[in-house]
């Protein structure tokens, strides 16, 4: 979907979520997230699972609620219409005004839907509104990639969080112009990082998708993995946070990502156990330990990380 705003005005913003959510005591700071993918995808479902996280995070300090898709309970319905009742279930049940909720477009609302390149825009206008819509980024000033609205990036706490257009499943789409559109955003990513994390706005990136298919996405995978190897180097670590189609077979976090050393993967999917609601990611962006950034729990027990060399996928045709 094309946005009318220009370059120019989207670095502004993005100069302004620096100034607005990166501060001096936030240097120190631990940032907490509470991920659910895939498991809330009916309203019953939905409100019962943020009526969870709301019991169990009585006592901690949440910066947001990150859904990775898939929460469209209509098959067959892709308009504002059909996540209305979602959108009012979220505002009512968020147990913190403090907390932000950011989402990322899955497979039910884009690839399965009847016209994604158009069906696209009515998720987008509700769950990743052009202007902070609480508790829908709650006030989080958002870069806006100018040619995918769907696509998004913020600064909160030192951290780089990229909301992406991701998918496993080819579904509906017209698989050339996906192929065009995750090429396009391969670049934007890599603007983004340039203007970020090589000026020293932020110490950790999280990217977040739906999901991860190494031969579809290769086209975007392969020019950000030259980038960090060329430009990023290990300057800061990098987590590719998906719903499903992850490289891990026991879950938790894979080091080695794609064959790179700071580059990790969370599958979400692979980590819930016995329909766990959510997973909690704690990121620590100033540890001096990389393989200590990210840290992931389930019911506030910690999954070790794996090791794994992904090295591999690297050299997928496309």
């Amino acid at each position: 979907m094309k946005s009318p705003q220009s370059s120019s005005l989207l670095m502004q913003i993005f100069l302004c979520s620096v100034i607005l959510l990166s501060h001096p005591q936030s240097a120190l700071s631990t940032t907490t997230i509470y991920i659910t993918a895939n498991n809330l995808d009916t309203p019953a479902k939905l409100e019962d699972g943020l009526i969870s996280i709301s019991e169990q995070v009585k006592e901690d300090d949440i910066d947001a609620i990150v859904n990775l898709g898939n929460i469209r309970p209509d098959e067959h319905s892709c308009n504002v219409n059909s996540y209305a009742l979602l959108h009012e279930i979220i505002s009512e049940n968020m147990s913190s005004k403090k907390t932000a909720f950011l989402s990322v477009i899955g497979e039910k609302e884009y690839a399965k839907c009847p016209q994604p390149e158009t069906d696209v825009q009515a998720w987008q206008n509700v769950f990743a509104p052009t202007n902070s819509d609480p508790p829908f980024f709650n006030n989080m000033v958002a870069l806006r990639d100018p040619n995918y609205a769907e696509n998004w990036g913020l600064i909160h706490k030192q951290v780089l969080y990229v909301g992406l257009n991701m998918m496993k499943d080819k579904g509906n789409m017209n698989k050339a112009l996906y192929k065009k559109q995750l090429r396009y955003q391969a670049k934007w990513v890599q603007k983004t990082f340039s203007d970020s994390i090589e000026n020293g706005f932020v110490d950790a990136v999280v990217l977040m998708g739906y999901g991860y298919d190494p031969k579809l996405m290769n086209v975007f995978f392969r020019p950000f993995d030259r980038y960090m190897t060329a430009r990023l180097k290990t300057a800061v670590p990098v987590m590719y946070l998906c719903a499903t189609g992850g490289v891990s077979d026991t879950g938790g976090i894979e080091s080695n990502f794609r064959g790179l050393d700071t580059f990790y993967e969370l599958s979400v999917s692979d980590t819930v156990r016995n329909g766990d609601p959510f997973l909690k990611l704690v990121i620590e962006p100033n540890n001096l330990v990389a393989e200590d950034v990210f840290r992931v729990f389930v019911n506030e027990e910690e999954i070790s990380m794996e090791q794994k060399n992904d090295s591999n996928e690297m050299e997928i045709s496309t």
